[in-house]
């Protein structure tokens, strides 16, 4: 490479980072206290430096501790209720070592801004690889890097390192000309590292590289077929299935690591069943109007759209708009295109160079890959109607029932409209230097067309700093469970806290919820009265965090149940309480049960418990008045425990008169239990 083209590398790429500084604004000034969107914010900040930290301390646990997350304690695999970023976190953490960062929140959000550079930039060199003209790949880079669905979805940071796809495209367009085995090598890497980065993103990514292959094998490029048998993969047959058949061995062998990965997200589909219903998949499937109208988010949207009766989340997760420039391109392109064919036959057109590229190949592959992803954006069909695919792969594909906004999809048509983009704007202009001025006004254009100024910016961190009671967490020698409390108040904020710390929290927000959580929220907001103390004593908690919420507890010393709280700090952002009680006081460990909305009449349940029991506990059935918001005990000096239950001693005979059968399920301490099972009998 020489170094002309090495400097224009470069400042592009930097071109990218410093337009991304300024969509940022004044985000990109505040980062070190400040993020989008605080609670997928402070969810995936925990998620990244979760994984840091494991990469930091060497995956101790192997994959069953990298999944077991400090969240939710005493669950297990609470980082499988979201995405786990691995990819994201592996490519980005020697950036964290090399500038030292120790605020979680600043890298974090270092990394979110990144990601848009990072996806122009990616598109830009497949674009160039493609043949096109550089400013060409600029502009697409800009329309893809900062289209409206990636910025309407900054909340949704696993949603936006999408970056690894076209770089994926990228080096299989080099193996394809080169047959060079760093380009196969290039290959596996970026298909490992997209689908390391997300679900979601793993799903849309196979789909765009399948795309790509079988357009391959439809139109086999001129670009593809070099004479010379030692740079290109030649003409023949045998030579592009030899070639075809690399490709295929190394993304299979890429993927193969997905499959333990994976595995704890299936164990969690089987207990929890996290495929959304139909209703809510529809809710969320976009529909052939919204490609044309633009939702209400960015100084122009705002001004154009129609705000009606659209919320929130329809906001966010139905903007599939892609660009009133991408309309306009794509328009204007046909008609020229049009009318130079029509010169053309008349001799009168423009004999100016043509470039090389794969204009006619980029064409077959955005035609395709952008019809296949706009009919899955339109989700599983209307009720009673005709199945559309979406429905169909929901049903046959494993792990595609997860995928609860078809909307989404339309990240691929922006793709494909963008890339029919460059190649309309290729055939019609074809002098290079009127390449170049339309590919910068155009990218810039949509930059300003697309902008959102001020950008969201949402305090989190008083000055960068962590608040009082987290750092003195953090100084502490003892590595016990922690809580926070009022238990209902910004989960969110605690798990970023965390990340100082990284001692396990019974606190914890995500995408999904283990069993029983309703029931320890129910709990803990008695603090500290009812049975909450006897609770959190139960899961061994060491320290208590009470914010400023909980006013009439936090001066000096509680004394509640038995149990005593005693304040290690005290401070204006919390106070940090030590639990203790005495050694002599008999304690009752607690079973959390995931209660029913349904079951049978007269039926009796049977729940069957192998514990260990290392202390003498008396057994307390409850009563017909028992409130299934409420604990209840264990049975003693038992390995196996069958407690049978009729159902007025569940809820009660006035709540069961229009229920059917369902099954439940129960949750205990770890440190009294070694498993659980919950069943019922007819």
């Amino acid at each position: 490479m020489d170094s002309l083209k090495t400097r224009r590398l470069v400042l592009v790429l930097v071109s990218f980072v410093v337009l991304a500084f300024i969509a940022w604004m004044p985000q990109s000034l505040n980062m070190d206290s400040n993020m989008t969107d605080s609670w997928d914010g402070c969810l995936n900040t925990w998620i990244l430096n979760w994984n840091y930290h494991q990469i930091d301390t060497g995956f101790p646990g192997g994959l069953d501790g990298y999944f077991n997350g400090n969240i939710m304690f005493p669950h297990e695999k609470t980082l499988a209720f979201s995405e786990h970023l691995l990819g994201v976190a592996l490519v980005t953490w020697p950036l964290k070592r090399v500038l030292m960062i120790d605020n979680p929140l600043l890298i974090f959000n270092l990394v979110h801004m990144l990601t848009y550079a990072m996806m122009g930039f990616a598109v830009f060199l497949l674009v160039r690889r493609l043949g096109f003209h550089w400013a060409l790949g600029w502009m697409a880079g800009v329309m893809v890097g900062f289209s409206p669905f990636r910025l309407i979805q900054h909340g949704h940071f696993q949603l936006l390192s999408f970056y690894w796809m076209p770089l994926t495209l990228w080096a299989l367009c080099g193996w394809f000309q080169s047959r060079r085995r760093r380009w196969l090598i290039a290959v596996g890497f970026a298909h490992l590292m997209q689908l390391l980065s997300s679900y979601y993103l793993a799903i849309f990514h196979c789909v765009v590289v399948a795309v790509f292959l079988l357009c391959v094998a439809l139109k086999w490029p001129e670009r593809f077929a070099s004479s010379d048998r030692t740079t290109g993969v030649g003409a023949s047959g045998k030579n592009r299935i030899l070639a075809m058949a690399a490709v295929v061995i190394v993304l299979g062998a890429a993927s193969l690591p997905m499959v333990p990965i994976s595995m704890p997200y299936f164990e969690l589909d089987q207990d929890l069943d996290l495929a959304a219903q139909d209703s809510f998949v529809r809710s969320f499937s976009a529909d052939t109007l919204s490609y044309l109208q633009p939702k209400p988010f960015g100084w122009l949207y705002e001004i154009v759209a129609n705000n009606g009766s659209v919320t929130p989340w329809e906001i966010t997760e139905k903007q599939v708009f892609p660009g009133y420039m991408v309309w306009l391109l794509l328009a204007g392109g046909i008609v020229m295109f049009a009318v130079l064919k029509q010169r053309s036959g008349r001799g009168d057109s423009d004999t100016g160079k043509i470039p090389e590229n794969l204009t006619g190949f980029t064409i077959l592959f955005a035609l395709i890959l952008g019809g296949l992803a706009f009919v899955l954006s339109l989700g599983p069909g209307s009720e009673g109607g005709v199945a559309l695919p979406f429905k169909w792969l929901q049903m046959w594909l494993p792990g595609f029932k997860v995928i609860r906004v078809p909307a989404r999809f339309s990240v691929l048509v922006q793709f494909s409209l963008v890339m029919m983009c460059v190649a309309m704007v290729s055939r019609v202009i074809k002098e290079h230097r009127k390449q170049m001025m339309a590919g910068l006004v155009i990218g810039m254009l949509f930059f300003v067309e697309t902008g959102v100024w001020p950008w969201v910016s949402v305090p989190v961190l008083e000055d960068g700093a962590v608040p009082a009671p987290y750092a003195h967490l953090a100084q502490s020698s003892e590595d016990g469970p922690v809580a926070t409390l009022p238990f209902e108040h910004q989960h969110y904020k605690q798990m970023m806290y965390s990340c100082y710390h990284w001692r396990p929290i019974v606190n914890g927000v995500s995408g999904y919820y283990p069993p029983g959580w309703e029931q320890t929220q129910s709990l803990l907001e008695k603090f500290p009265q009812g049975r909450s103390l006897d609770f959190l004593y139960s899961l061994g908690i060491e320290h208590i965090v009470v914010n400023g919420h909980l006013d009439e507890w936090t001066h000096g010393e509680i004394v509640s149940g038995g149990f005593r709280l005693t304040p290690e700090l005290e401070s204006d952002q919390g106070w940090v309480y030590a639990l203790k009680t005495d050694p002599e006081m008999p304690r009752k460990p607690i079973i959390m049960v995931d209660v029913p909305e349904r079951v049978l009449a007269e039926t009796k349940y049977v729940a069957r418990v192998h514990f260990l029991n290392p202390a003498a506990f008396d057994l307390l059935l409850p009563d017909t008045s028992f409130d299934l918001d409420v604990s209840f005990y264990l049975l003693s000096d038992l390995d196996i425990a069958e407690l049978e239950l009729s159902r007025d001693q569940l809820i009660g005979l006035e709540k069961f008169e229009e229920f059917e059968t369902v099954e439940f399920s129960g949750h205990v301490p770890e440190n009294f239990l070694s498993g659980h099972i919950w069943s019922h009998e007819f």
